[in-house]
């Protein structure tokens, strides 16, 4: 390539777990190492090295990578402190807690625990991400399961009746 390229988060994304796939088709391969050919000793050798031509390509993007999960877990970590909120907000592709979420027509973070308890619901106080935020975590200290306290996502399957359903994880 002549020129500098740019990928999407997706096509980042993809890369790596391309790249995480070879990695374990080179363990598979290698485990199978004492009754292995010369020909399948060679092609984990082969394996290995375009394994480590790739992460050596991709160690600028894992620092980028790197740098801006800092940056937004600073900022998911100042909205907890300003707030008292004790949740762990786990999910990266949002930048900035004062910009408006996406979901329309919705009131209530709906969350049903890990432990099968019944379902509890906050209501949002807002249309921010930071609204969201703070109704995810009420809603994890209402249900009693502080254990699944990472705030990974929100189901739409409920919007009709305006209600978000909370996907945590720990």
């Amino acid at each position: 390539m002549n020129c500098d390229v740019t990928l999407k988060a997706k096509e980042f994304k993809d890369l790596h777990n391309a790249k995480c796939a070879l990695y374990h088709l080179i363990s598979d391969l290698a485990s199978h190492d004492k009754y292995a050919s010369a020909a399948s000793k060679r092609l984990v050798k082969d394996l290995t090295k375009i394994h480590t031509d790739m992460s050596k390509s991709l160690k600028n993007a894992y620092a980028q990578e790197d740098k801006v999960s800092d940056e937004r877990r600073a900022v998911y970590e100042a909205m907890a402190e300003a707030n008292g909120l004790t949740a762990i907000w786990s999910m990266y592709e949002v930048e900035d807690m004062t910009l408006p979420h996406p979901y329309k027509n919705v009131s209530k973070v709906v969350h049903k625990n890990h432990w099968g308890k019944t379902a509890v619901a906050v209501e949002i106080e807002g249309d921010r991400w930071g609204d969201l935020y703070k109704a995810a975590d009420a809603a994890i200290k209402l249900s009693g399961d502080t254990h699944h306290s990472f705030i990974e996502g929100f189901g739409t399957e409920d919007v009709a009746k305006g209600n978000l359903l909370l996907h945590t994880g720990s």
